[in-house]
């Protein structure tokens, strides 16, 4: 599971990690520490919305590729911040680049940062793009804008809460699918102003008290389970989140026991789930739930690994196409190829980034350190250039050492706070 996990979180990442070559000032995070704003804000994939051809965008550290119906452009770039990072202009050293300067915008729905680019034509807005792990966080069917626009009046909150409580909490509230972490699990929950009964599966019954929480709208709200005055602290999670989902054109109520996790791309994990008593016939019997907004359910799409006994021997696929590789269509995830196989004889893996063809090779190891590495690629590969990058949030002090042979450049380097090692591998220009 933990290794799944690291896995999507360095794909959703832009699996890039190196961001020392924007020409921008840096905003410092604390004493000692060095908050990238291309590194924790732009690298990673995006999404276009509101529109009929959506295209894509892929940030690493230094470049920005736009795709777009079967074509795509590659153009470094920079950035200027307007006077905090919630806020900023990207510019293209491309002068072919599809797209004029971007506008970058941090907005909030729910209580949720959300992260947008648009591209605009004086007060007309072209084009809108959500950071891929930001995508579930927007109300659905919500057209952003980057411009200031006069704000509705606040909702009063005692009317906000007492329609909530009155129009969608109190009744009762049925599990959906399997039961999660409880031993005996709860089957269903009956809300109402004195608090809420947890009916189990053993025929037992918990009285629980609740609080809701404060919200902006009644979408999405958060209730505080008080489990610890409640017998044997029970259940074992202390949060629920109400979550509103347009299911096949239906409106469907939702109740998800979550838990704060630290690091993945969502900040939850997700505990047992509720749905009310009469929405049950509104779902379809394939829908798989969670936290985001939707409007049918996905159909479930398993990808694979494409295993190799040695992973360095992937460089061999940088300058083909997909189909050139002859890697399966079902291990490729986007524009990536997910790998599994051996680095050096330990076990790693890693990932195929292509555009128009494959560019780059990254291999993780989770066994091996960056001296132990470095050893036995110096056998192969000769002596080392080193290079050392400061403080970054999530990775800490990166050290690395990039080795150059039969026109290829590996990049092997490791963040003082990652237990795994990264290798790059690219082409060399000359």
């Amino acid at each position: 599971m933990i290794r799944e996990i690291i896995k999507t979180a360095l794909l959703l990442a832009g699996i890039g990690l190196l961001a020392g070559c924007l020409h921008k000032p840096q905003v410092m995070d604390g004493p000692g520490m060095m908050y990238d704003f291309a590194s924790y804000e732009l690298e990673g994939d995006w999404t276009e919305i509101c529109s009929d051809t959506p295209g894509t965008l892929s940030f690493t550290h230094d470049e920005l590729t736009y795709a777009h119906e079967g074509s795509s452009t590659v153009s470094a770039f920079q950035y200027e911040l307007d006077h905090s990072t919630d806020s900023g202009t990207i510019s293209f050293s491309n002068s072919g680049f599809p797209l004029a300067e971007l506008l970058f915008r941090r907005q909030v729905y729910e209580y949720q940062p959300v992260r947008l680019l648009f591209e605009t034509d004086g007060n007309t807005v072209k084009h809108i793009f959500i950071r891929n792990a930001d995508m579930h966080y927007l109300p659905e069917g919500y057209t952003p804008s980057p411009f200031e626009t006069e704000e509705e009046p606040p909702a009063d909150p005692q009317t906000l809460d007492e329609a909530f409580r009155n129009d969608i909490l109190y009744g009762t509230w049925v599990r959906f699918g399997s039961a999660y972490w409880e031993d005996p699990a709860p089957v269903q929950i009956t809300f109402d102003e004195n608090g809420s009964v947890w009916l189990l599966e053993d025929d037992s019954e918990r009285q629980i008290p609740y609080r809701l929480l404060p919200g902006s709208g009644n979408a999405v709200r958060n209730l505080s389970i008080d489990s610890w005055n409640s017998d044997e602290m029970y259940p074992s999670y202390s949060e629920m989140r109400y979550q509103e989902k347009i299911i096949s054109g239906n409106t469907v109520r939702m109740l998800f026991g979550i838990v704060p996790v630290d690091g993945g791309e969502d900040p939850y994990e997700i505990g047992n789930i509720f749905v009310r008593e009469e929405d049950l016939s509104l779902i379809p019997e394939d829908y798989r739930p969670d936290l985001g907004s939707d409007n049918a359910p996905e159909p479930v799409i398993v990808r694979k690994a494409y295993f190799m006994e040695n992973l360095m021997d992937a460089k061999d696929w940088i300058g083909m196409t997909m189909e050139e590789t002859g890697i399966p269509a079902d291990c490729f995830d986007n524009l990536n190829a997910r790998l599994d196989g051996y680095l050096l004889k330990e076990s790693a893996f890693g990932f195929a980034v292509f555009t128009d063809a494959c560019d780059r090779i990254y291999i993780y190891c989770e066994s091996m350190d960056l001296e132990t590495c470095g050893k036995e690629m110096e056998k192969m590969y000769g002596e080392a250039e080193t290079y050392d990058l400061p403080y970054m949030g999530g990775v800490g002090v990166t050290e690395g050492l990039i080795f150059r042979k039969d026109g290829y450049r590996y990049d092997l380097h490791q963040g003082s706070e990652q237990n795994h090692i990264t290798i790059e591998i690219t082409k060399t220009e000359d």
